[in-house]
């Protein structure tokens, strides 16, 4: 039994807790009926915790408040819908506390104990409150803050006991999950709503889970009480028939609205509060939720989708923009359409990833990502190419739709297009395209629709791919003649679409040079993924540049974290 969480427990935490959403996610989706009756909370807590479980597979540390911390982030910029915004806030509230906690004796880092678990607990639990600017009971909000009163007054229990042993984790992190099954129970008592329904609930449910998986991994024992929740198998159908009938508005949320609106807004922080005070006029269910330095994860229920992407590009710059048509989602649920997988998708994405770097950023779009090792002497290349083929395959037969868009560079395009052969062969609709740049990856997924017919999300994505101009900053293995002289071996180079155009000493200004020619016949978005070792400094003197002789275009930059290229670069 497990009296800290070190770092191997926090990973075990993560990967269980990700296990039991995805197994109960049909059961939570059947029982959403709050904010919006969507049934896609179990889809959103998810990818959430999906994107938490990719940024933490990147970190590489044996300090469980960095791993923590690492959870937070992914979770914070990946979050899906109302729920996943609030269990972000969650687990930031965890990771803040971890953050705070002193080293051990000998310097080395300290496990997460029974106290910070109860401070962080009780911190994200009022974090997840503020975030709502309407919370009312009976929701997960209500389930956070019955866990973090039972774990701090199990923690005061035993410090009051004088128990010999002190407070361990494990009866703490008990008490609070004991609370939460509690609490759910009573959801229905505090919503008029879901007693009508005859459910608890989604989200409610959701984090019961993820507080017996951390039960389970500190006992090392499987907790099975999901039957105890005398939850009844409710028809989706029925239930949301039933919900539809409700007058009452429910949770921060009322059917007045009919689209649901989320991006990843940079501003400073005095800008919230105007930004807050309009959105809450435009509509309801809103949600601001930290995200790093200066970047928050904003969701909105309204009528207005334009006017509520404004709001934000008034308030700083956006990226991750999201937007769900809620009478698309009923539609397809009341009519009985059979449930193949998150959000019941017609469309799934399933990209290659070229290495370390970047597959936060795919995992962060809530697709499928298969990775691939880099190059290196040691590396058998055409093994390591059969093996990606074996991979893609499965990954598209396990993809939650039965329509799958294989996202590929130009040198696994053949690859892709082989095992997009063989899935087809097993009844799968499979389409392949090819980018030169993941930033035109990227802009493939900003119009991604999984509820579109195959062949129109295919076109869109494969147009915005197309449409996004890439561009490269490199270092020069040799020398490379240019238009405007020879780059040296060891200088920036600067490649538009694999074509050498400029170099010079300096990174930023050989990227501005390229992006000025780009933008020299037209563009509106410029995006900026600059590799791990490129500094703050060099990009903030590139998007100074930009702004200055480029006013009128939108600069986004996004953390790309590659070991190679310096920069990536796309307009759109």
């Amino acid at each position: 039994m497990l009296d800290v969480l070190d770092a191997s427990a926090t990973r075990r935490w993560c990967s269980a807790s990700l296990d039991a959403l995805t197994a109960a996610r049909r059961r939570i989706d059947d029982l959403n009926i709050f904010p919006v009756p969507d049934g896609d909370t179990g889809t959103n807590l998810g990818q959430t915790l999906g994107a938490a479980s990719a940024q933490l597979r990147e970190t590489d540390s044996a300090d469980p408040a960095v791993l923590l911390g690492a959870i937070a982030d992914g979770a914070a910029r990946g979050a899906r819908g109302n729920s996943g915004v609030l269990l972000a806030s969650l687990l930031g509230g965890l990771a803040t506390a971890a953050g705070k906690a002193a080293p051990a004796p000998d310097g080395s880092p300290a496990g997460i104990g029974a106290a910070v678990f109860a401070e962080g607990l009780a911190a994200g639990a009022r974090a997840a409150r503020a975030a709502l600017a309407d919370p009312v009971e009976g929701t997960i909000v209500s389930v956070a803050a019955a866990a973090a009163t039972a774990a701090t007054a199990r923690l005061s229990a035993a410090d009051g006991l004088g128990d010999a042993r002190g407070p361990h984790l494990v009866d703490v992190a008990r008490a609070a999950a004991d609370a939460a099954a509690a609490a759910l129970q009573m959801t229905p008592a505090q919503l008029p709503a879901l007693a009508e329904a005859g459910v608890v609930d989604a989200g409610g449910l959701g984090l019961v889970l993820i507080l017996d998986a951390l039960v389970g991994v500190l006992t090392n024992e499987v907790v099975l009480r999901y039957g105890g929740y005398a939850i009844p198998d409710v028809a989706p159908a029925s239930a949301l028939a039933g919900a539809r009938q409700l007058e009452r508005p429910r949770e921060t949320g009322s059917e007045e609205f009919g689209y649901e609106v989320q991006y990843l807004l940079e501003a400073a922080p005095e800008a919230l509060a105007a930004l807050r005070t309009r959105l809450a006029a435009l509509g309801d269910s809103l949600a601001i939720v930290p995200v790093g330095h200066a970047q928050w994860n904003v969701h909105v229920h309204v009528n207005d989708v334009g006017a509520a992407i404004e709001m934000g590009l008034s308030a700083g710059s956006t990226t991750q923009i999201s937007v769900t048509r809620f009478a698309d989602q009923l539609a397809r649920r009341l009519s009985g359409q059979p449930d193949v997988g998150p959000g019941a998708l017609r469309v799934a994405v399933v990209t290659v990833a070229p290495g370390v770097g970047l597959s936060h950023l795919f995992h962060g779009e809530g697709v499928s990502v298969v990775e691939i090792a880099a190059a290196a002497p040691t590396r058998d290349w055409d093994l390591a190419l059969r093996e990606l083929r074996v991979d893609l395959v499965k990954a598209v037969l396990a993809a939650p739709a039965t329509g799958v868009v294989l996202l590929t560079g130009t040198a696994t395009a053949a690859i892709a297009e082989a095992a997009a052969v063989e899935t087809r062969a097993q009844g799968r609709d499979v389409a392949v395209i090819t980018v030169r740049s993941p930033v035109q990856a990227l802009a493939a997924l900003a119009v991604h629709d999984g509820g579109r017919p195959f062949a129109d999300d295919v076109a869109a994505m494969a147009e915005a791919a197309g449409g996004t101009r890439c561009a490269e900053v490199v270092i020069a293995p040799a020398e490379v003649r240019t238009p405007h002289g020879l780059c040296a071996v060891g200088d920036a180079l600067g490649l538009i679409e694999g074509e050498p155009v400029a170099h010079g000493s300096d990174v930023a200004s050989v990227a501005a040079a390229l992006l000025l020619r780009i933008l020299s016949v037209g563009g509106e978005l410029v995006t900026v993924l600059p590799a791990a070792h490129v500094g703050a400094g060099e990009v903030q003197r590139l998007v100074q540049s930009l702004h200055e002789q480029a006013p009128s275009v939108e600069v986004s930059v996004l953390t790309g974290g590659q070991p190679a290229p310096p920069l990536l670069l796309g307009v759109e």
